[in-house]
C-alpha cells in the first residue's frame, strides 16, 4: 500500500473528478499524452470508476452520501503489481484509499462512448469536466458492457463487475464486518439492483 501511495505522489495529478466531488487522479508519467495531458480514455474510465465506487458506497453499502467515501478516495493509473494492493488499498502514510483506474480499463467492461458525458472529457483538464454524481442511477445498464469479440453477455459482465468492485470498495472503505456480500443487507440490495439475471434491476 505504501508503494502505491509513493508511486501516486511521484506521478501526474490531474484536476479533480467531478464538479461537486474532489477526487484527484494520479497518472503514471508514461501513460500521459505527448503534451502531458490525461488521455481521454483514462479520464472516461476514471469517471466510470467514480460512479461505480460511489454507487457501491451509497446504494449498496449504505454510506450516507458521496462526500463521506470520496473525502477518503484518490484514483491512480499505473501498471498493476500485486493484485489486491494495486486495485484498492489504504495508505498508512496519508490515510487515503487508492483505487487503480487501469484495472477497470483492463477488465474491458466499459464502453466509454456510451458514458453520459463522454463528449466532454479529455485534454489537459483530465477527468474533471463531467459530473458523475449527476449520472442517471441506471446509466450503467447501457455502458457496462464488453466488446462483442469477448463473447460475454451484458448480464454476466455487469454482475461480475459490480461484485468485483463492491468487494474491493467495502474492504478499502472499512465496511463491516461482515464485509460486502457477506452482509445480508448488502446482499439483498445487490440482488435488487441487478435483478435475478444480473442486469434487470434499476
Amino acid at each position: 500500500a505504501e508503494l502505491v501511495a509513493q508511486l501516486a505522489l511521484q506521478s501526474q495529478i490531474s484536476r479533480p473528478l467531478g464538479r461537486g466531488e474532489i477526487v484527484p487522479i494520479f497518472v503514471q508519467r508514461e501513460h500521459l499524452s505527448a503534451d502531458g495531458s490525461v488521455p481521454r480514455a483514462v479520464a472516461l474510465h476514471a469517471q466510470a470508476l467514480a460512479f461505480i465506487v460511489g454507487t457501491c458506497a451509497t446504494k449498496l453499502l449504505g454510506l450516507s452520501s458521496l462526500a463521506l467515501p470520496f473525502s477518503k478516495v484518490r484514483f491512480t493509473y499505473f501498471a498493476t503489481m500485486r493484485a489486491d494492493a494495486s486495485v484498492a488499498c489504504v495508505s498508512e502514510k496519508d490515510g487515503y484509499v487508492y483505487f487503480n483506474v487501469l484495472v477497470l480499463q483492463q477488465q474491458q467492461c466499459v464502453n466509454i462512448e456510451e458514458l453520459p458525458d463522454s463528449g466532454d472529457s479529455g485534454g489537459r483538464s483530465g477527468a474533471n469536466e463531467a459530473d458523475f454524481s449527476d449520472w442517471p442511477t441506471d446509466s450503467w445498464l447501457t455502458w457496462m458492457v464488453s466488446p462483442p469479440a469477448l463473447g460475454f453477455g451484458p448480464g454476466e459482465v455487469q454482475r461480475r463487475t459490480w461484485r468485483y468492485w463492491l468487494e474491493r470498495t467495502a474492504k478499502a472503505l472499512g465496511h463491516g464486518p461482515p464485509t460486502g456480500l457477506y452482509n445480508n443487507q448488502v446482499r439483498t440490495k445487490f440482488r435488487s439492483m441487478l435483478g435475478p439475471n444480473g442486469h434487470a434491476g434499476k
